[in-house]
């Protein structure tokens, strides 16, 4: 998903940093954790 934010952010000169565990897990609504995330980056890229 952050893919798709990449392009849009670097031709604006934002980088995009993650820092996540190899392996993390959460219990929670997928489409609502996907919708949560992109609402941030949509904002953070504008």
């Amino acid at each position: 998903m952050i893919d798709l934010y990449q392009i849009v952010a670097e031709d604006k000169k934002i980088t995009i940093n993650t820092k996540l565990p190899d392996q993390l897990k959460i219990q929670a609504d997928r489409n609502r954790i996907q919708q949560a995330l992109a609402n941030l980056l949509d904002n953070a890229i504008k």
